[in-house]
């Protein structure tokens, strides 16, 4: 039965991206809607696009196993990160003119820096589009009993059709609709966790540490469980592990506050006091479905227990949850959610990756003279293209929260200080946002070479989060060391000297 729901919501999105697409006469159109998106529209857009797998299914499961300390998962660094957009980027990024984050980069630092952030661009946002078809096809597969190859195919093939028809507006559009759909999946399902695990979490509690659920709970062996749950107090403790959880959320918010994707939908509203509401609502939103996803999580302990189910290994809560509801067709609708919330973070990187890709780097180098419905083409095309890879990641790592770090760490070594510059410390040379990407990029690109080769680090090569806070201090050092340079063979040569 699923089956067919899931043919009828992918053939809706498709409708929806042709009903809501306006002539398309540019770029300006295909990747920002004009920039004369509704404050309330721009709000949901930029929702469905920052909650994710990661979000929905990954922090269900650690609260599940981890209880209260799970907000630190997804939850706090969010709010966080969201305030730093709202208060100190919002208006700011709402008044830059150029199309894209590379080309305000080439302004303010020059073709150099710009080719550099557009190459980084393309590829965190093609792996975060990677670890999000992971989690598309993993949930497709269980929920429709389609190969796993399969479903990231369909998810890639659905997306990328309603993306080419109505570029950023289309994305826009069914994010509008997926974000609806996302919040009735997760009312219903922690309604019911509430009402049928909240008498019985002390048991559900007690049964986990005793090693009856966790050992079998999805992403969490239990080894790494038991971590948290030394006597059942701690499931209720949301300060386990604190220096750790707070290292995580540093680096978080440096890495995502910067995101090309919030970057676009603070662009794509009319003015800065529209991009203002759309921080202050997208806030309140996140923080309300935050706090469904992770009780949903908790509850299920008890729920779960009550009812005598054990989550097997390769399974999400999210999905076990779901088969308990009384109705299939409430079970359709909350994993029908749960794919919401993936599609709309998926489309949102397919978009980012082919504003990069056709404008940033192939009109910028390869076509300058090209015309404006060319560059509308070209962006279609892009927009296939940058899909290809990601599969092949996808299907190669096949893990959710190792590949999505990759993109933050990648945003918050080489990005977060430039940017904050750009906006800041206007009288720094150009040359600092070339050697603040350089640098910053050096840890990236060794850790990730060593954790999928056989390439040894030495042995004071800090471990992750660390290895970001590594990545930021190089970029730090990179653009002040290019300031200090250029202050110095800037200063008059006496007789003397």
């Amino acid at each position: 039965m699923f089956f067919w729901i899931l043919i009828g919501y992918l053939s809706l999105l498709i409708i929806l991206a042709r009903v809501f697409s306006k002539k398309i006469d540019g770029l300006n159109e295909f990747f920002l809607a004009s920039r004369n998106l509704p404050a309330w529209v721009a709000t949901a857009t930029f929702v469905a696009s920052w909650i994710g797998a990661a979000s929905t299914i990954g922090t269900i499961d650690k609260a599940f196993s981890q209880g209260l300390s799970a907000f630190w998962y997804m939850a706090i660094p969010s709010a966080l990160s969201l305030f730093v957009i709202t208060f100190v980027f919002a208006r700011r990024v709402n008044r830059i003119q150029a199309l894209s984050m590379p080309q305000a980069f080439e302004g303010r630092y020059g073709a150099t820096a710009g080719f550099f952030l557009s190459s980084v661009i393309l590829f965190a946002s093609v792996t975060l589009l990677a670890s999000q078809l992971v989690a598309a096809g993993q949930l497709i597969h269980t929920a429709a009993d389609i190969p796993v190859e399969w479903a990231t195919w369909l998810t890639l093939a659905v997306i990328v059709i309603y993306s080419v028809i109505g570029g950023f507006r289309a994305v826009v559009m069914t994010d509008v609709f997926q974000v609806a759909l996302l919040g009735l999946g997760l009312f219903i399902l922690f309604a019911f966790g509430m009402w049928v695990g909240w008498p019985h979490m002390e048991a559900g509690v007690n049964a986990m540490i005793a090693g009856a659920v966790a050992s079998a709970a999805t992403h969490v062996p239990a080894e790494v469980a038991h971590e948290a749950l030394v006597d059942p107090t701690q499931f209720w403790n949301p300060f386990v592990e604190l220096p750790k959880h707070l290292m995580i959320t540093a680096t978080f918010i440096l890495g995502w506050c910067i995101a090309p994707e919030m970057w676009q939908r603070m662009q794509a509203v009319a003015n800065p006091d529209d991009a203002l509401k759309v921080g202050l609502g997208s806030i309140a939103s996140t923080m309300l479905l935050f706090l469904a996803i992770v009780f949903t999580g908790i509850s299920a302990v008890g729920a779960l227990h009550h009812l005598g189910i054990t989550v097997q290994d390769g399974q999400n809560v999210l999905f076990v949850l779901a088969q308990q509801l009384p109705n299939p067709f409430l079970m359709g609708l909350v994993l029908l959610g749960g794919i919401s919330a993936v599609f709309s973070t998926i489309d949102s990187s397919i978009n980012i990756s082919s504003l990069t890709l056709s404008h940033d780097m192939i009109q910028r180098y390869l076509w300058p003279r090209a015309t404006e419905q060319q560059l509308v083409l070209l962006s279609r095309v892009a927009t296939v293209l940058v899909g290809i890879p990601s599969v092949a990641i996808a299907l190669h790592f096949n893990d959710i929260i190792q590949v999505l770090w990759i993109s933050a760490d990648i945003y918050a070594s080489t990005i977060f200080v430039p940017v904050v510059a750009l906006f800041y410390c206007p009288q720094a040379p150009r040359s600092c946002g070339v050697w603040a990407i350089a640098l910053g990029l050096i840890p990236v690109v060794f850790s990730f070479i060593a954790e999928f080769t056989s390439l040894a680090l030495p042995p004071w090569w800090p471990e992750w989060p660390y290895t970001t806070l590594l990545g930021v201090s190089m970029s730090v050092l990179g653009f002040v060391g290019a300031w200090a340079a250029e202050a110095w063979l800037s200063k008059p040569m006496t007789i003397n000297q």
